[in-house]
């Protein structure tokens, strides 16, 4: 499954957004003045506008630094007011900037907290950024955030690209001899020139002072003048102090607010960051290889694994434990082997831990890389729309979605003693004699067959005899350039001295953050695993055609050093050097090392992110021939934050520049970098000879392409002990049945349905209070929003609503909808109707005005009897196994139809279309329609023109019948298209009387032979059988598919149902995919609400039903209630479950067609799971297909 975020940004080549809507205070500020908190934030806000037009167009300050542009990342930030729900107002932010969310989000709260604070102190539950952590105002923005549906930016310029190409363009159009700046003003001509631009803004902002009253009344004042401080930070405090003095002395020719205004603002001190002190870890706490490399390995492997369950998950752990040495045992030269385990989102779901702990991870790690895709710079060629995904093993030609995969664990082995030569295995690590056969096959044993290996990404170090660091395929050297988690006394650099919590979880970091502790969190950590196949026949092709002696000099440059590790500023391989006086003809500001790590620290002292890289190359050794043999780096990097460490670099290589305005983004990391539309195809860099030069790069043949990538946790010692204990209690409550693990189980369903039914409480009242504000027939308008609506479906409103239902109201409540029954009990008393209490005969009305009526709409009775029995009959004679059968063959037609031949390109297969083809197939199997006459094959549409469609035209009226409340398009399309169908059935059905024929089909024969003297009747039936069918069928398929692809479940089921016991089809659909397609039908079933009328004066629960009153039954609510209590019960789907046997049907209406739609779901399924490799696309409503 796929892990939810509910990721509110958008991010669209690099650029993202913002949009934060706050309510603001209500009532009236603390002051003399009878002032809202509204009225104040609008002055304030007009204010800071004015001053900022009349510093950029009317009166320039240029010594006054624009504070806001020294962020270097907004690409447009506004604010707005506006009136929101119940007329609250609403404080609305909306903004662009250069890169990821998490990054973006700490410089705001560092570096732009004072002006936000003076400005949202004014919305609810503010946290004012110098009174609370990172972590604490990040989450307010999150909880404040508005989901952004649509995002676009022009270009990918960055805000740095601005500036970089206006200076450039500036320098290059400047007159020979011209002046490049102002002659520096003398210090006391200086302070003058200060004080006469910064006064009238002080003066603006003081004026603000009576709304923003001082301590103790209220801290909105100190707001106001940190704000200030923030937005003057020219006058430095020595500064501040100087001006005061020669203010002092021309006091008189001061107006009197100006003064005040001085004696005010001297008050205010910027804050001075700390960087807090380095603490030595525990590195027997920590997996071995983190944060020192393991020594003298020369092959590993990663294996991807699925977890079956929870049992599952507690043995991989054991074994995990008995196996990990940790870093201070790793340096033992006398183990040969080394084990570290890893885990995706879904793995520690799967290993029972809590949703609500694993919802505490960070957003990146739970969306994962390719979700990232925009931040990270992946586009074109490294999409993951285009990844390579990981081989199955043991399965040729066929590929792992990564959100089946579970764990990973790395075995790593060493040389053995005395082994002086290079092992070149590039291949299976299976195969006996390879240094991790045994390995491999020692974990497979261990662990049992619940843990699956799904795929074996193999490695190998080359190291060079008589060399210590190993070579990746392009030739250079690696692994020079690396922080020093324990830096000694004296450590050269300050960007290479991170904080152990830059690496460790638990511990402080370089940005002071308070460090998440607990047992799962201390000394855990984030792994970065990306496969990156290069293309060295590429990359030594495009240097060759600059000769020998530039390929050299290029070579160096793209990199920043040359082969041999040596940099180009201090001329020897050493690393404690920096670019602080680098020129880019040393070493270009794109080249790869200065992109990745710019040795110079910031003047504001952020620090620089950094990662610690353990990653090894696969494929064979370089120049060892088989050039068309795939071959790469398997980049693996530990951080503690992965959005602000290696998604920042990774943005950085892409362009988002780590040099701020000295170069453009669209000058990428030679190597690694992605080309965009426009940008420079070429590589300048500076030869030996000091001699600028241009070596070509084809966009079209990338050096290095991302294969896949995976963002994975990595539990400290004792977080392995925490996982396997959660993963004994999931066991235990999957397996047990004594009363202790059943009150578990029943407290912990309490407690989701409490929560539930709160939410769906505070939705009904407001509900209500639209009823008394608007009236009955809005409300019956937003009760049909809040029930029927996609988007209040899809994100739990309308599960609050029946949660409270249930919960808080027996049951029963009634509605300007109608009369609302959502507990599965009261659903199916409603359904088998044994009082006699509701009728369906409100169908034959709407059935009359559409294709006509027929027993549907009649009550239990000999008329109904009469017409609904051979009908029925004929239906459920058509077995569940028949029906999978014709369901799973003609998937399996329609899949070679729609993706081609076995193993032929893939190609984009719409959900829709797939659905659709299979249901007409079937339709034309068992009712000879569509006869592509009369009615042809296809999906639903608008059009009444030209023949009906199957299984198109029938869902328009199926929906106009069993909705409740349908709505007049709804309604009157359902009457056209039931009309419409009416008369090509009747043509198709006449045209066979004409001929004295039947049609050959298992379900149209019996009904011809049972109705041989009514076509009316007999035409009616048809099509009310088929809308009984189709709808239901087609909604389930669909609504299953779209779960699956939505959570990335299809692909763990489609692995399930492979490694399934050999057997037929059916058999292994009914193990494996039964009971997920069973939960997925109580999730999201359809229909959701059906009705009937109530014929008598009653009582329903704790409700007094009137004659005449709509009964609103809640399909969607009894199913949730039967998932919630583990019961598999779906007949309510179907109208109930048919009793036959005493003459009498009960239900009445439930559908005859249980048996057969249950067959062909699970058919359809199979067919997809047995034939189809797929992926997904963008949308949840495509497969990328193509035949196994």
């Amino acid at each position: 499954m796929q892990i939810d975020v509910q990721t509110k940004s958008r991010s669209l080549l690099g650029v993202s957004d913002l949009t934060v809507v706050a309510p603001i205070k209500r009532g009236l500020l603390p002051a003399l003045d009878s002032r809202s908190y509204v009225s104040r934030a609008r002055l304030l806000m007009r204010t800071l506008n004015t001053l900022r037009i009349s510093s950029r167009e009317a009166e320039p300050t240029p010594l006054i630094a624009d504070t806001v542009d020294q962020i270097r990342a907004l690409q447009s930030f506004r604010l707005a007011i506006i009136e929101g729900p119940e007329g609250r107002w609403m404080m609305l932010l909306a903004v662009a900037f250069d890169g990821g969310w998490e990054p973006y989000m700490r410089r705001i709260w560092r570096d732009l907290g004072p002006l936000l604070d003076v400005i949202f102190c004014n919305c609810d539950n503010y946290p004012i950024s110098v009174e609370n952590d990172f972590a604490t105002y990040a989450n307010w923005v999150r909880a404040s955030q508005a989901t952004t549906e649509f995002f676009y930016t022009a270009s990918s310029l960055t805000v740095n690209d601005l500036h970089y190409l206006r200076s450039a363009q500036a320098q290059r159009l400047k007159p020979k001899g011209a002046a490049t700046t102002a002659a520096p003003l003398q210090p006391s001509a200086y302070r003058q020139e200060v004080f006469d631009q910064s006064l009238p803004a002080l003066a603006a902002l003081y004026r603000l002072t009576d709304m923003y009253p001082p301590a103790p009344i209220s801290s909105d004042g100190a707001c106001l003048l940190r704000a200030a401080d923030y937005l003057l930070r020219a006058l430095s405090d020595e500064l501040k102090d100087a001006i005061f003095a020669s203010w002092q002395l021309r006091q008189p020719a001061l107006a009197a607010s100006d003064r005040a205004a001085i004696l005010w603002f001297r008050k205010a001190r910027w804050p001075q960051a700390k960087r807090g002190v380095w603490v030595d870890g525990d590195a027997a706490k920590v997996q071995g290889g983190v944060l020192a490399p393991t020594q003298g390995v020369t092959h590993a492997c990663l294996l991807l694994l699925e977890i079956e369950d929870a049992a599952a998950a507690k043995a991989l752990l054991a074994h995990a434990q008995r196996q990990v040495i940790s870093e201070a045992g790793q340096s033992n030269p006398g183990a040969a082997s080394l084990f570290n385990i890893f885990f995706t989102p879904q793995g520690l779901l799967a290993c029972g831990l809590p949703e609500a702990t694993v919802a505490l991870m960070p957003y990146e790690f739970r969306e994962g890389m390719a979700a990232r895709a925009g931040i990270l710079g992946d586009y074109l060629h490294n999409h993951p729309s285009r990844w390579a995904l990981p081989q199955r093993w043991g399965h040729a030609g066929e590929r792992v979605e990564l959100s089946s995969v579970h764990a990973v664990v790395e075995l790593s082995v060493r040389a053995r003693k005395g082994q002086g030569k290079e092992l070149d295995w590039d291949g299976d690590a299976t195969v006996a004699g390879h240094p991790l056969a045994g390995e491999i096959k020692a974990f497979s044993a261990a662990v049992g067959p619940g843990v699956r290996i799904l795929s074996i990404e193999t490695m190998q170090r080359y190291i060079r005899p008589g060399e210590k660091l190993p070579r990746g395929h392009f030739g250079y050297v690696d692994g020079i350039s690396q922080p020093v988690p324990r830096p000694p006394a004296g450590a050269p650099q300050p960007w290479d001295r991170p904080m152990l919590g830059d690496f460790l979880l638990g511990h402080a970091n370089s940005h002071g953050d308070v460090p998440q502790t607990g047992r799962l969190w201390d000394d855990s950590t984030f792994l970065v695993v990306r496969k990156l196949k290069q293309d060295a026949a590429a990359f030594e092709a495009a240097l060759a055609k600059l000769g020998a002696g530039q390929a050299k000099d290029a070579k160096a440059q793209m990199m920043g050093r040359d082969d041999n590790g040596v940099n180009p500023v201090t001329n020897n391989d050493r690393n404690d050097f920096d670019y602080q006086n680098a020129s880019a003809a040393q070493c270009p500001f794109h080249s790869h090392v200065r992109r990745a790590n710019p040795r110079t620290v910031d003047p504001e002292g952020r620090p620089l992110p950094r990662i610690i890289r353990r990653g090894m190359s696969y494929g064979p050794l370089p120049h060892s021939g088989n050039q068309g043999t795939p071959r790469g780096l398997l980049f693996m990097a530990y951080n503690a934050s992965i959005a602000e460490q290696f998604e920042v670099i990774q943005s950085w290589l892409n362009g988002n520049g780590s040099n701020r305005e000295m170069s453009f983004s669209g000058e990428r990391d030679p190597i690694v970098g992605v080309l965009n539309e426009g940008d420079p195809v070429g590589f300048e860099y500076t030869d030996a000879s000091g001699n600028k030069q241009l070596m070509g790069i084809d966009p079209l043949k990338p050096f290095v392409t991302l294969e896949w990538g995976m963002y994975l946790f990595v539990p400290s010692i004792a977080a392995l002990g925490e996982l396997e204990a959660h993963a004994h209690e999931a066991a235990q409550l999957d397996a047990s049945s004594t009363a202790e693990y059943k009150k578990k189980k029943e407290d912990r369903r309490t407690l989701r349905a409490a929560i539930d039914a709160h939410k769906g409480a505070a939705v009904i009242a407001r509900l209500n209070l639209a009823e008394q504000v608007l009236g009955l027939e809005a409300a019956r308008d937003q009760w049909k929003i809040a029930l029927e609506d996609v988007t209040m479906r899809m994100s739990g409103v309308s599960r609050w609503i029946w949660a409270a239902v249930r919960e808080l109201h027996g049951g029963v409540l009634r509605t300007p909808y109608g009369v609302l029954v959502c507990s599965s009990g009261k659903v199916r008393e409603v359904f088998e109707n044994r009082s006699g209490n509701y009728t369906a005969t409100g169908y034959a009305g709407r059935m009359a005005k559409s294709f006509g009526e027929i027993y549907l709409g009649k009550d239990e009775g000999a008329q109904y009897q009469l017409e609904s029995h051979k009908a029925n009959r004929a239906i459920q004679d058509i077995t569940r196994q028949e029906a999978f059968d014709s369901a799973f063959a003609r998937t399996r037609l329609t899949l070679h139809q729609l993706a081609g031949g076995k193993g032929g390109v893939e190609k984009t297969v719409e959900a829709k279309d797939l659905v659709d083809a299979v249901l007409a197939g079937l339709c034309d199997e068992w009712f000879g329609l569509p006869d592509n006459i009369f009615v042809v094959a296809g999906g639903w549409h608008w059009r009444d023109g030209g023949p009906p469609t199957c299984p198109g035209h029938f869902h328009s009226p199926s929906r106009y019948m069993f909705q409740p409340n349908p709505g007049k398009e709804a309604t009157d399309i359902g009457e056209a298209h039931g009309k419409l169908l009416n008369k090509a059935v009747h043509d198709w059905v006449a045209g066979h009387r004409r001929r004295g024929t039947v049609p050959l089909r298992t379900i149209a024969e019996r009904l011809f032979e049972a109705i041989p003297d009514d076509d009316e009747r007999l035409v009616r039936t048809l099509i009310g059988v088929l809308m009984g069918f189709l709808p239901t069928v087609d909604g389930n398929l669909r609504a299953t598919l779209y779960e699956w692809v939505n959570d990335r479940s299809l692909w763990d089921h489609q692995l399930g149902y492979q490694a399934a016991a050999a057997g037929k089809p059916y058999d292994k659909a009914h193990a494996v995919l039964l009971p997920k397609l069973i939960r997925t039908l109580q999730l999201r079933p359809v229909p959701e609400l059906t009705w009937r009328i109530a014929l008598r004066n009653h009582r329903l629960g704790g409700v007094d039903v009137r004659a005449g009153e709509t009964v609103a039954i809640s399909i969607v609510s009894a199913m949730h209630e039967c998932l919630a209590n583990d019961d598999p019960d779906i007949y309510a789907v179907f109208g109930g479950k048919r009793e036959r046997g005493t003459g009498i049907s009960i239900p009445t209406h439930a559908c005859p067609g249980y048996e057969m739609a249950l067959g062909v779901l699970l058919g359809f399924f199979a067919a997809l799971a047995e034939f189809a490799d797929m992926r997904p696309t963008l949308s949840p409503m495509a497969l990328k297909m193509r035949l196994r």
